[in-house]
């Protein structure tokens, strides 16, 4: 299994910061997946197996009010659904995808997040908020 190297601020070149070439060298190690395991669900499973005790920390999380109406936000479902995962189709275009219902099963039971910092989406429009910040700073569990 790939243990990503320890890299502290005092090693990193730029003021702390990775370089290109560092973050390049980090997207390949991290995000390589071989074309076997790509294709083969055993190998597939077998290196979610071997990743399953690493601690997951999702850093910018949304969902959507229960008094929100913009259906227009459907369109990310159906640009997901269209050319990622295929399934989404299949499951309906509702608003209820986005509420927090659905937040919370997706994300704590469907995956392997351990914790999320919930983040807002500033518009113009106040109708447009996801959730308002009263309730995103509530604990969710």
């Amino acid at each position: 299994m790939f243990e990503p190297p320890s890299v502290h601020a005092h090693e990193l070149r730029n003021g702390g910061r990775l370089s290109g070439d560092e973050r390049n060298l980090w997207r390949q190690r991290i995000f390589q997946i071989d074309e076997a395991e790509a294709g083969e669900r055993e190998l597939t499973l077998a290196r979610a197996q071997s990743l399953s005790g690493q601690f997951i920390f999702d850093v910018q999380t949304h969902f959507v009010r229960d008094d929100f109406e913009h259906k227009e936000l459907l369109g990310l479902t159906q640009f997901a659904g269209g050319n990622w995962n295929p399934k989404l189709k299949d499951d309906g275009m509702s608003l209820a995808r986005y509420k927090l219902s659905n937040y919370v099963k997706d994300v704590y039971y469907d995956s392997d997040t351990n914790i999320t910092l919930l983040s807002g989406a500033p518009f113009d429009d106040p109708t447009w908020w996801c959730c308002p910040t009263s309730r995103s700073s509530r604990r969710v569990s």
